[in-house]
């Protein structure tokens, strides 16, 4: 063991190790089992997480519990409909009414904050991922120095890895927006050439979703006196979500 090789004692409380004690030749074989039990814990939030989402269910809840924890169902025939009604709009557009598409997109931009104020919102989290980062290393070093038990090490590893999951989907979602928000007009020709080929639209396919839609988002369902409404956006390759 590199311990005992390197004249340092160590001690685990919970599996009763101790380096100056010579019974300890479970102890690597423990820490395998530990390592294999904490992949295959891993391996069943994830397939939960996905069992979760694939039912319908908002998996944002996860990250901001006081925001969400509502279900995004939508039938799947009313998806398609939405969908292939905005292609055929976006394609007809983009083919004869290129001017007014921009200039909604600038319309639209300017009443937006600025990329300025979303690049500073992401340089202070990519900082705080960096300080985190170090924060675990530290965590280590203390670990296998002794400095630290394995319940704390336990607690404050998944604590600050969890953070790091968090600011992981923040960044992500800000680069998003900032992608949004650069030349309406560049994105637009490009647009306009990715939709060369879909101009007739009759059914919705693969390629066609590939090369033109980036994401969709199904809102909550909400009630509003007697009927039930839900919103749906589509963010479009090179230009994000449309004002129309």
């Amino acid at each position: 063991m590199f311990f005992p090789q390197h004249g340092v004692r160590y001690l685990a409380l919970n599996d009763g190790v101790d380096t100056l004690n010579d019974n300890n030749d479970i102890a690597p074989f423990k820490n395998i089992l530990n390592d294999m039990y904490a992949k295959d814990l891993s391996r069943k939030v994830k397939t939960a997480k996905r069992t979760r989402a694939a039912q319908g269910a908002c998996m944002c809840h996860y990250h901001y519990p006081e925001q969400c924890g509502h279900t995004h169902y939508l039938r799947y025939d009313d998806l398609y409909q939405l969908v292939l009604r905005d292609v055929r709009q976006i394609t007809g557009l983009l083919s004869g009414h290129m001017d007014e598409l921009v200039k909604r997109l600038y319309e639209q931009q300017q009443e937006k904050s600025g990329n300025k104020r979303i690049q500073a919102q992401i340089d202070k989290l990519e900082a705080r991922q960096e300080a985190i980062t170090v924060i675990i290393g530290q965590l280590y070093e203390d670990f296998a120095a002794g400095r630290a038990a394995v319940q704390s090490f336990n607690s404050l590893l998944a604590k600050y890895q969890q953070e790091q999951e968090k600011l992981s989907v923040q960044i992500q979602s800000l680069r998003g927006s900032l992608a949004e928000c650069q030349d309406p007009a560049a994105g637009c020709a490009m647009l306009r050439e990715a939709a060369a080929a879909y101009l007739d639209v009759q059914e919705l396919n693969e390629n066609l979703l590939h090369d033109l839609i980036d994401r969709i988002y199904i809102g909550h369902r909400k009630k509003k006196r007697d009927k039930w409404e839900q919103d749906i956006c589509i963010a479009y390759q090179f230009v994000g979500e449309l004002p129309f």
